[in-house]
């Protein structure tokens, strides 16, 4: 089994510090992991937005010449890139209109209810000669069966991988080995596996490790950010999985770009396993759930009663306005 690493610190971890990492910064990251050579690199997330800049790793064009992307695709031509775009915020018409450069992946992420626009969205693209990752949140939800309609509907796209992500960070490393060799025996042979953990649970180096166990018919590809780098809790470390390898990747090159973003990210917005994040992945809650909680006067020996409390249907997106309902008759007393 093929294993591939992708690192997505510029976009997942943007949540971090609003994607403003400075040019000088997302160049010296770029190009370590470029050294490292680290077969995958997110760049950042695609929006049709006013924010984009060079110092941030948002993007409304991969050709314009004043963003560094820009820059990045046409000085490392050899290096894979990858862009995500959230469902529902870009058209196909847009997206096929960029002329995404060849060696440019676009990520899809969507939630169970964008399935159908997500599939025509990514036929629309692939018939336009764009890589696609399929990327599912909330996957800690899927049955078996919404897990077989899921792959049965993109098993005639074959986009080139399909990416599960455990956005609520909740899975233990048993559960995902389940859900991965459940794909694996379900999906087309020409479309490769990932996996994205969040570590609100301390569990995203167990999971890696487990799944770098497994004998699958397809290749594997695990996402991870230097020194873990991410809302929240953060998730997997791309020097610590790196280190698994044994010499495929250059550990001194991650080392430095994860240094760097110690040093100019982790003291300011610290990220890392904390009560929220952890009672919030137990009860299937959105992670900023329990950061809001994290950051409230509320004792956390009430944060698993209030979590009980969001309904079904809201626990898989944070709303501001449940939360704060729900904790309000608890504040003077917890």
């Amino acid at each position: 089994m093929e294993v591939k690493l992708l690192d997505c610190t510029l976009r997942d971890g943007g949540y971090v510090n609003a994607w403003k990492f400075g040019c000088k910064n997302i160049y010296t990251i770029v190009e370590s992991l470029v050294l490292a050579n680290i077969d995958f690199i997110e760049l950042g997330f695609f929006k049709n937005s006013q924010v984009a800049s060079i110092n941030s790793t948002l993007f409304d064009s991969v050709h314009d010449g004043n963003n560094p992307f820009y820059c990045f695709i046409n000085e490392f031509k050899k290096q894979k890139f990858s862009l995500m775009v959230n469902a529902g915020e870009l058209s196909s018409e847009f997206l096929s209109k960029e002329k995404i450069p060849e060696n440019v992946y676009i990520r899809i992420s969507f939630r169970k209810e964008y399935k159908s626009e997500v599939i025509k969205l990514a036929d629309k693209l692939m018939l336009n000669g764009i890589k696609v990752f399929l990327c599912p949140m909330f996957v800690s939800i899927y049955s078996r069966d919404d897990l077989k309609s899921l792959i049965n509907d993109i098993d005639i796209l074959s986009p080139y991988a399909l990416s599960l992500t455990d956005t609520s960070g909740s899975m233990l490393p048993s559960q995902v080995s389940e859900l991965i060799l459940y794909a694996d025996s379900l999906l087309n042979n020409q479309t490769a596996l990932a996996f994205h953990s969040h570590n609100n649970l301390n569990e995203s180096y167990d999971i890696a490790k487990l799944l770098l166990k497994l004998d699958l018919s397809r290749i594997l590809i695990l996402d991870a950010c230097l020194a873990g780098m991410g809302r929240g809790a953060g998730n997997l470390s791309t020097l610590k999985i790196a280190e698994e390898f044994k010499g495929k990747y250059n550990s001194a090159f991650i080392d430095r770009a994860e240094k760097l973003i110690i040093k100019e990210y982790y003291s300011a917005s610290p990220w890392g396993v904390s009560e929220g994040l952890a009672l919030a992945a137990i009860n299937s809650c959105h992670p900023d759930y329990g950061t809001f909680l994290d950051n409230s006067d509320i004792k956390p020996s009430s944060y698993n009663y209030i979590l009980n409390l969001i309904p079904e249907k809201n626990k898989y997106k944070f709303n501001r306005q449940i939360i704060e309902e729900l904790i309000i008759p608890l504040s003077k007393h917890c």
